[in-house]
C-alpha cells in the first residue's frame, strides 16, 4: 500500500502550509479538513485493494469461480492442467497461482478433496467395493486410493466402511 503522505499532493500542501504564518483562524480548520481529506484518500485506497494479488484482474477472478465451478461438476473425470487452462481461458501459471490464491488449495488438492468426499460419501451410503471405488474416481490401483484416502481422513477405506456398517459415525 501507497503511504498517502508521499503522494505530491500531500507534499505540496505540507510545504505551502509550512510557509504561511498561521494568524488566519481558519487555519486549524484547513488543517483538520486537510487532514481528514488525506485520511479519506488512504482508506478509499485499502477499500480499493483486493483480496487477491493485483496480478489478478476482476475477468481473472471471474474465470477461476467459473473453473472451480467446473471442477465441482467434472472431478471423476481426469483433468489436466492444460484442459483446465483452455477451460477458463487462463494460461497454467494463471490457473494454479489465482486458485491457490483464490481457495487456499491447489487445482489438484481441490480434485483431490471433492474425490475423498465422494469417496466417503460412496462408502458410506453404496454397495461398491472400494476397488470400484478406485475405478471411479479414476485411481489406477486400489492400493493408490487406499493411500489417498488414509492421507485425507487419517483411516483405510475398509475402516471407514466398516465403522459405518457397524453403526460407528465419525
Amino acid at each position: 500500500m501507497k503511504n498517502i503522505l508521499n503522494q505530491p499532493e500531500a507534499r505540496a500542501y505540507r510545504s505551502s502550509s509550512e510557509s504561511k504564518t498561521h494568524t488566519d483562524p481558519m487555519h486549524g480548520f484547513v488543517i483538520s479538513s486537510k487532514f481528514l481529506e488525506l485520511l479519506g484518500l488512504q482508506l478509499q485506497q485499502i477499500g480499493n485493494e483486493s483480496f487477491f494479488d493485483s496480478e489478478f484482474r476482476y475477468d481473472e477472478i471471474r474465470k477461476l469461480n467459473q473453473l472451480k465451478k467446473y471442477i465441482d461438476n467434472h472431478f471423476l473425470q481426469d483433468l489436466t492442467l492444460a484442459q483446465l487452462s483452455r477451460v477458463c481461458l487462463l494460461n497454467d501459471y494463471k490457473v494454479k497461482k489465482g486458485f491457490k490464491s483464490m481457495y487456499k488449495l491447489t487445482v489438484f488438492g481441490y480434485i483431490r478433496k471433492l474425490k475423498m468426499e465422494y469417496a466417503c460419501q460412496m462408502l458410506r451410503h453404496s454397495g461398491y467395493s472400494i476397488s470400484e471405488i478406485a475405478d471411479l474416481l479414476n485411481y489406477q490401483h486400489s492400493h493408490h486410493f487406499s493411500t489417498a484416502f488414509k492421507k485425507f481422513t487419517g483411516v483405510t477405506p475398509s475402516d471407514y466402511k466398516a465403522q459405518f456398517q457397524n453403526n460407528i459415525l465419525f
